[in-house]
């Protein structure tokens, strides 16, 4: 029996019967709490709170047990209802037992009470699982529906003469055909005419092989409205299985996953075109020697043939490669160093080598990044003569610190997606046939985001350049700035499942004049900072409070925190923490909220404590409109 007490209604008008049933159930070893009605109002007013059981009193002067019975399931409640009575015969029994009653007892007899209860009670727990069992059969039957009617899937059976018996609702979704567009058609009337004959063999294949899925087979079928779509489809006969009776195909709609083969190949031609007008030389080696890239503006300055240097050993693809191959095997080997190159009657080259990995953490390779530094040390030769000179080699050691700096980011942020680019690339070249949708499709995705991520370090790049040469544009416009930073953090919220992001008003808000563009950029690199900085499942503080003629806005995170000796020097360009190791990054962000921020001559300014968290507080001045 359950631990907490039985709740027992009694239906009774005489108390002193009341009190022999409540006994008789208590010297029967079972723990009640009861209540006594005898009217009907009494009764609907006790139905209102939960029970357990009810034993009633056949008749009473004012109500009885069968009408108690009837407004028991008027109301839909199962709850066991036994009748208890002075007398009774076989036919009234009978009539109580029809009409919903669980059982009936006479009053000389109530010995048989504590049994009956406990009786009465395992059934309602065998109706209620029985009701589970069927509640959760039902849910797995919409699941198994819901399933196959919104599944990116074609479901069709036909039978062996191709007619179509049955498609799945996904048809007029996908392929724009309704149940009765399609009835009684042959399969083969949506079939491209090139891929028919192989689809004709598959079918066969099948009906020769009963009950064993075919190979996956690529093929066309074509929309309602004319045009064609791809699909992976297996077929399986199923002709001999008495609840199918038909073929069964399962088409897989594969549109997109070429329309985005076709997005990869444009994305790589972009990179290469971004990665032909920097002002460097890239390159990349496999592990046999063999150059796999080489791209940059410095190419063609040498007089040099990229399309014919791809794909050729390094003796065959550079005329000097003696250092380049000890420098290629001492990236084989993990390390990463820069070194010079002089060329005969040519420029001088600063090359930064590093190792490529591949998912793994394997060395597949070696990447290179070469920037021509013949000005640099002509100029050094020159400075050593003169304190004139001095200065400008000065400025040209700040430039090249500059540079330096940019190779770096660009070889250890360009290393990695390219690494995976190449991977991917390869992979889906060399085992595209043996590849599933699935892993096909994770190859692509890390492609496209790979090129998204480059796309992202060249923008801020460019944005940095342009403040520094023109300077920052300034565009403001009327803003509500609540609702600005409430629609900004829903696309975090979005993005970002495994963060809480908590956003707070105080204050009276008034709407302004700021920069949108220049503001979401320096709100961006804060908040993207604070979750990639934070662990998973910790809680970032968005705070917004408007003072008189200003408004601070406040991120804190809960994250690692940042070194005291690096707090100044945070807003350096290319500067990074040195407690950030290992976490993706370029050092350009933090100059960017700068700029966006005295852009709008504000203030911003950074706490943080190791291990505690951060919090980034920025002070905008209000123009009320």
């Amino acid at each position: 029996m359950p631990d907490m007490p039985l709740r027992i209604l009694i239906v009774e008008d005489h108390v002193e019967d009341s009190e022999l049933v409540v006994n008789e159930l208590r010297r029967a070893g079972l723990h009640i709490t009861w209540q006594r009605v005898e009217t009907e109002t009494q009764y609907l007013n006790a139905l209102g709170h939960p029970l357990d059981l009810i034993i009633a009193d056949y008749t009473m002067p004012d109500f009885d047990a069968l009408r108690a019975i009837d407004l028991l399931q008027e109301r839909g409640l199962d709850i066991p209802f036994i009748v208890v009575s002075g007398t009774i015969s076989d036919e009234v029994a009978v009539n109580c037992l029809k009409r919903g009653a669980t059982d009936y007892l006479l009053k000389d007899r109530l010995a048989r009470l504590g049994s009956a209860v406990i009786s009465a009670l395992a059934e309602k727990r065998l109706r209620e699982e029985k009701r589970q069992a069927e509640a959760a059969l039902q849910k797995s039957e919409r699941r198994y529906r819901a399933l196959i009617e919104n599944s990116n899937d074609i479901f069709v059976i036909v039978d062996a003469t191709m007619r179509l018996l049955y498609a799945s609702p996904s048809a007029e979704r996908i392929l724009g055909y309704t149940p009765e567009n399609m009835a009684d058609r042959s399969l083969y009337d949506f079939i491209h005419p090139h891929d028919l004959p192989a689809f004709k063999d598959s079918l066969q294949t099948a009906i020769a092989h009963p009950g064993a899925a075919q190979p996956l087979m690529e093929h066309r079928a074509r929309h309602r409205d004319g045009s064609w779509h791809y699909f992976e489809t297996v077929i399986t006969s199923l002709l001999e299985d008495a609840n199918i009776g038909g073929i069964v195909v399962n088409a897989h709609d594969v549109t997109e996953h070429k329309l985005a083969e076709e997005a990869r190949l444009n994305s790589e031609e972009r990179l290469r075109a971004v990665i032909a007008n920097l002002p460097v030389i890239v390159f990349a080696f496999d592990r046999d020697e063999v150059l796999t890239l080489i791209e940059g503006d410095g190419v063609e300055t040498l007089g040099l043939n990229a399309e014919e240097m791809r794909g050729k050993p390094i003796p065959e693809a550079f005329r000097h490669s003696f250092q380049i191959v000890e420098n290629y095997h001492r990236a084989l080997a993990g390390e990463s160093f820069i070194s010079l190159i002089d060329l005969p009657n040519g420029p001088t080259f600063e090359v930064y080598y590093s190792a490529l990995r591949n998912r793994q953490g394997e060395v597949s390779g070696a990447i290179g990044v070469a920037i021509d530094i013949t000005e640099r040390r002509m100029a050094e030769e020159a400075l050593r003569t003169t304190e004139l000179l001095q200065v400008k080699l000065d400025k040209e050691k700040e430039l090249s610190l500059l540079k330096s700096r940019f190779v770096s980011m660009v070889t250890h942020e360009f290393r990695t997606p390219l690494t995976t680019i190449l991977s991917s690339s390869d992979m889906l070249k060399t085992y595209s046939e043996r590849l599933d949708d699935e892993r096909k499709a994770e190859h692509l995705n890390k492609i496209q985001s790979q090129v998204k991520r480059l796309t992202a370090l060249l923008e801020d790049i460019l944005t940095i350049n342009k403040a520094e040469t023109v300077g920052v544009e300034f565009n403001p416009s009327p803003t509500d700035l609540e609702t600005f930073c409430r629609e900004f953090l829903s696309e975090y919220e979005d993005a970002s499942s495994i963060h809480t992001l908590h956003f707070n008003v105080e204050g009276r808000p008034a709407r302004a004049s700021l920069d949108q563009k220049l503001l979401r950029q320096a709100l961006s690199n804060i908040v993207s900072n604070a979750i990639k900085y934070s662990p998973d499942g910790g809680n970032v503080y968005f705070d917004l409070e408007y003072q008189p003629g200003k408004a601070i806005i406040r991120i804190r995170d809960e994250g690692i925190g940042i070194p005291e000796d690096d707090l100044n020097r945070l807003f350096e360009i290319f500067h990074r923490a040195s407690n950030v190791r290992g976490f993706p990054g370029t050092g350009l962000g933090l100059i960017i909220v700068k700029n966006a921020v005295d852009a709008h001559s504000g203030r911003v300014s950074v706490e943080s404590t190791m291990g505690v968290g951060t919090t980034f507080t920025i002070e905008l001045p209000l123009l009320y409109i």
